[in-house]
């Protein structure tokens, strides 16, 4: 029975859109058809209400033959006499200068055209130039078959003394009205000037196309060209984008606020939901098609009850799947964070107790007087005073990064001596395996000197921990160019391939059985990222388990 629905209800919906189909098509013949009356009833084309003729500016140039020469003037037939027939330059430059000087505008321009171009076969660039800019205060005159300015600005560019990508842009504008064959001339060596990326290129593709097309209908008068549609009254031609005439007939055929009408082209595919109809003008490219917006409102009044058992068995199945996955999410959200939480405040209080139970042992016993000799007071006193500043950098570590998560953090930059702070660093680390390794002389970089001492000794602090006992670590660093890089090295258990792309994340922590023995707070090498990225910098690394990584800091130089 649903079935039998479904086809009943497939049939109504395809006659449905053949009628639309057929009324569309008698919209657009009428519309067609006014058209047609406007032409034969000889109104101006360029005050129908619908079309408009293609304005000079849309062509590169124009269609239908050469543009007719401008007459030379008697008045320089003398010069002329001296330059083309005798060969005598030289005498006829001062004829070209007296008419340029005391003649009309147009005996005027045509004499600086030929004085220019004297001056340029005889060799004086500079004088041809300036007789160009000249020509110049004539840009109405013509010359032959050129507009004056055309001449005086493209010579100008072939001197490299005028913009040349400024003549382009006004050539493909369509400045100077040229014919085919002399727009192309300039053309071809105006885009050279310009370059391969200039913009106008489009738009010279674009207009070139369309003065094709009407050279083709001038030929072959036919209808349907290459992207245009060609519509003739008496003497004007109008070309009419196809694209164009296509959404207009589109718009008056709007009927259905359910089903869209639309021009398809006569060999295109077609679907299965639709229905086609002939316009009445065979000559036009296209048939009329009507498609559903939304096929589904369409078959809205049929299943209906179908429809909203399924929507509502399909609603809960996803509000089912839907909470349960948030659900589960949360659940598990709040696990990691419970997990992080005790790992993090244990982590921490072990780091924290190591240093306190040290420095209260060590503390008893010199109060109690139980230390014999100066020399071991001297060394308990050192002991205390190492565990002191690792229990101060653990705090200010802690410190540092609850600032930088919170945007509370701030730098002070000032001038740096690398190599004594790197020197000073070292010495201060307490750590006998570390060693320092540099040129004598590094240039100075420009820093927060607290933020970056925390930052490599970072760094040193986890190649001790991470390195069995007595292996050595060192800490190098050198400049190339405007780059210095800061790197500590050490021989240690190294970066297995699943930790690498984490380590820089805040509380993690490898998962190996060497992560589990080092205790650590997991901010560290986050702390470190943080400051360097801070300082412009960037921070990576090599490791390779079983024989060491190779951390690297890299700052500019100041």
């Amino acid at each position: 029975a649903l079935e039998q629905d479904r086809e009943a209800t497939d049939r109504q919906v395809q006659d449905r859109l053949q009628r639309a189909a057929e009324l569309a098509a008698r919209t657009m013949d009428q519309q067609l058809a006014s058209w047609q009356q406007f032409r034969t009833d000889g109104v101006s084309l360029e005050t129908a209400p619908v079309l408009k003729v293609t304005p000079r500016q849309h062509v590169a140039y124009e269609p239908g033959g050469p543009i007719a020469a401008q007459p030379s003037d008697p008045a320089l037939a003398e010069a002329m006499q001296y330059e083309q027939v005798r060969g005598n330059i030289e005498a006829a430059i001062p004829l070209y200068r007296r008419t340029a000087e005391t003649g009309g505008p147009r005996l005027r321009a045509a004499a600086l055209e030929r004085l220019a171009a004297c001056y340029r076969k005889i060799g004086m660039p500079g004088k041809a130039m300036q007789a160009y800019r000249e020509l110049l205060k004539f840009p109405d005159q013509r010359i032959g078959f050129l507009n004056a300015e055309l001449i005086a600005r493209f010579e100008l560019c072939a001197l490299r003394e005028g913009d040349r990508e400024a003549f382009y842009h006004d050539l493909v504008a369509g400045r100077w009205g040229l014919d085919k064959a002399r727009y192309l001339f300039y053309s071809e060596t105006a885009r050279e000037w310009a370059g391969a990326k200039d913009p106008a290129r489009a738009v010279e593709r674009g207009k070139l196309a369309l003065s094709a097309a009407i050279e083709d209908y001038l030929e072959n008068r036919r209808r349907v060209l290459p992207g245009y549609l060609a519509f003739s009254a008496g003497n004007e031609t109008l070309m009419i984008p196809a694209a164009n005439l296509r959404s207009r007939l589109e718009r008056f055929a709007t009927l259905d606020n359910e089903i869209r009408i639309k021009l398809a082209e006569v060999s295109a595919p077609r679907p299965s939901l639709a229905a086609f109809h002939p316009l009445a003008d065979r000559e036009l490219p296209w048939l009329v098609e009507a498609v559903p917006l939304d096929a589904a409102r369409l078959y809205a009044g049929a299943g209906q009850s179908r429809t909203i058992y399924l929507t509502m068995l399909l609603l809960v199945f996803a509000l089912l799947m839907v909470g349960s996955y948030m659900t589960a999410r949360a659940v598990k959200h709040e696990l990691e964070v419970v997990r992080l939480k005790s790992d993090f405040v244990s982590t921490v209080s072990h780091e924290f107790r190591s240093p306190l139970t040290a420095i209260r042992q060590l503390s008893e016993l010199l109060q109690r007087g139980r230390v014999p000799t100066e020399e071991k007071r001297q060394e308990y006193y050192a002991l205390i005073s190492r565990e002191s500043g690792r229990l101060s950098r653990l705090v200010e570590n802690l410190l540092d990064f609850s600032r930088m998560e919170d945007g509370r953090k701030q730098y002070h930059f000032d001038r740096l001596e690398t190599a004594d702070w790197l020197r000073e660093l070292a010495s201060g680390f307490g750590r006998t395996n570390v060693t320092l390794s540099m040129p004598p002389e590094l240039p100075p970089i420009l820093g927060d000197r607290v933020a970056l001492t925390s930052a490599v000794d970072n760094l040193l602090d986890n190649a001790v921990k991470y390195s069995p006992a007595g292996a050595p670590v060192v800490c190098e660093a050198e400049a190339d160019g405007q780059e210095l890089t800061i790197r500590v090295r050490d021989r240690g258990y190294g970066i297995t391939a699943e930790d690498r792309d984490h380590v820089f994340e805040k509380f993690y922590r490898g998962n190996g059985e060497i992560s589990r023995q080092v205790k650590g707070a997991g901010v560290g090498l986050s702390l470190v990222r943080q400051i360097v990225e801070a300082h412009g910098g960037r921070v990576d690394f090599d490791s390779r388990v079983g024989e060491g990584s190779v951390f690297r800091i890299r700052l500019r130089t100041a």
